[in-house]
């Protein structure tokens, strides 16, 4: 009996958020164990934001890094050396993650049903596909954790209407941009919530909303022109230029369209030598010709291109891929084969179209908070694909909690035996 009662309690402390925040924890920090012992935290990209920091220090910024988690990384650089540094950046970011966790949770509470509002955050937080994240040098880990804080505060500023909500949400979508800037679509997608709250919203909200987006936009303009008056392309990084030269160069990429002779004999030299990926070519390029040139060179294949040819190819190939898995702990050699491809977020996002105009139609209103989770996943997704050459299964993991919360909303619909019975918006 005693056994019995201990059993009890622990499986009832499990079904509450303490108990799901503690088995995210020991998941994380399984995690973490992992990946110091005998797995990777270290990859391609890390050493780049180590560089871009002591870029900053220097008072110049970075080509190739936006400056958040450069900075997040270079603080602690000043006061670690060697792995004490990269294990103290590990456990902040799961710190960051276990937060995002209890956040989620808030988030879930308009789903009355406990049981889908644990299942959503159990998969969130417990499932090792997310806190693995925490355990590599890679800004994943902030941008998913960012994704639940943006959201968090965009809901309830327009729930609730208050300045306060209003400007932490302008906070962290300065913070996610300047993390990663394909999060720039939050610009337009914040400008067009405050369009669509105009009547609902006190005056105020709206004024404030549009002057911090306004402000947002301002200092990343101000952002883009420092770059361009050092490394001469309006862009809050080369990897949008890199990316740009590598997305072409598998598909269509016709050197005799450039105008500068000298960059065309250059890249032709570089192709001709086939030694090197895409990838690494536009890097010797950038750094033989300057960005300037090359982003030319772009411009040049691209105004003979009616469409751009490989984004088919794309949309195919990351409907094929899963969210990505980085850590190769035990769970996860079990989990990955079972974790549904990225078609399902399309199912997702295309049944999600449908009812909310069902929903504009049957209730003469506007879902503003599944709009908001449907336009932020779409906005991500499309970024991702249109943006990046490949590893889309990577650039896509910041829309998971958007998704994830779509489908608890589908979930309790299938409960509620109605597909017009919104709970997230009552």
């Amino acid at each position: 009996m005693g056994n019995t009662s201990v059993t009890t309690k622990i499986l009832r402390f499990l079904g509450t958020e303490k108990g799901l925040l503690t088995m995210s924890a020991i998941v994380a920090l399984y995690a973490f164990v992992y990946q110091i012992t005998i797995g990777e935290y270290i990859v391609y990209d890390t050493k780049s934001y180590f560089q871009a920091y002591e870029s900053l220090r220097s008072g110049i910024i970075d080509d190739f890094r936006t400056p958040i988690y450069p900075i997040f990384v270079g603080i602690f650089q000043n006061i670690l050396k060697g792995t004490p540094l990269y294990a103290t950046i590990m456990l902040l970011q799961i710190i960051v993650f276990l937060i995002s966790v209890h956040y989620l949770y808030i988030l879930t509470k308009p789903l009355r049903d406990t049981k889908t509002r644990y299942l959503l955050t159990f998969v969130y937080g417990v499932i090792p596909l997310i806190p693995s994240w925490c355990n590599i040098i890679l800004t994943e880990s902030l941008a998913i954790s960012g994704s639940i804080f943006y959201l968090y505060y965009t809901i309830n500023s327009i729930k609730y209407q208050l300045t306060k909500y209003v400007w932490l949400s302008i906070l962290w979508t300065l913070l996610l941009i300047m993390l990663r800037p394909a999060f720039i679509y939050l610009i337009p997608l914040n400008f067009f919530i405050c369009i669509i709250l105009f009547k609902k919203s006190t005056k105020h909200v709206i004024y404030n909303g549009f002057i911090g987006n306004v402000i947002i936009a301002l200092i990343f303009c101000g952002y883009c022109y420092q770059m361009k008056q050092t490394y001469g392309i309006f862009s809050p990084s080369g990897v949008s230029i890199i990316n740009k030269y590598v997305i072409d160069r598998e598909n269509i990429f016709n050197t005799s369209l450039i105008k500068d002779k000298h960059v065309k004999t250059f890249i032709d030299s570089l192709q001709q030598e086939n030694k090197y990926t895409p990838f690494q070519e536009a890097i010797e390029i950038a750094n033989k010709l300057g960005y300037e040139r090359l982003n030319n060179a772009i411009s040049d294949n691209r105004q003979h291109m009616l469409i751009d040819h490989g984004i088919i190819k794309r949309i195919y190939a990351t409907s094929r891929c899963n969210y990505s898995v980085v850590a190769g702990i035990i769970p996860l050699n079990f989990i990955e084969p079972v974790i549904p491809n990225l078609a399902s977020i399309f199912i997702i996002i295309i049944i999600f179209s449908y009812i909310i105009l069902a929903y504009i139609y049957t209730h003469k209103s506007i879902p503003y908070t599944t709009i908001t989770l449907l336009f932020f996943s779409i906005g991500n997704i499309l970024i991702s694909i249109i943006g990046g050459p490949n590893d889309h299964g990577r650039l896509i993991m910041p829309s998971f909690p958007a998704v994830l919360l779509l489908t608890g909303i589908l979930i309790q619909m299938i409960k509620n035996k109605s597909f017009l019975k919104n709970e997230f918006e009552e």
